[in-house]
């Protein structure tokens, strides 16, 4: 049975890099699309597309980082 221990907590400590590559193809694809959307509807081609997958690559980089990089500590 030690074997199905170390097996879950593997599997618990590496879960939440599993999502990361899926999560930041969503985030830069969605907003992406989203200012595709807003170019459309408001006749700014190409400036909400872009300004759409520059956040959605902040949002995703900021996903990765607080995934990451471990909690800080203390104040300041």
């Amino acid at each position: 049975m030690p074997e199905e221990n170390d097996r879950a907590s593997l599997l618990r400590s590496i879960g939440p890099l599993m999502n990361l590559g899926l999560t930041f193809a969503l985030s830069i694809g969605g907003l992406a699309y989203l200012g595709h959307w807003l170019d459309g509807r408001w006749d700014s081609e190409p400036w909400m597309t872009l300004l759409g997958a520059v956040l959605g690559m902040v949002v995703g980089f900021v996903n990765l980082f607080r995934v990451v990089l471990p909690p800080r500590r203390g104040g300041a």
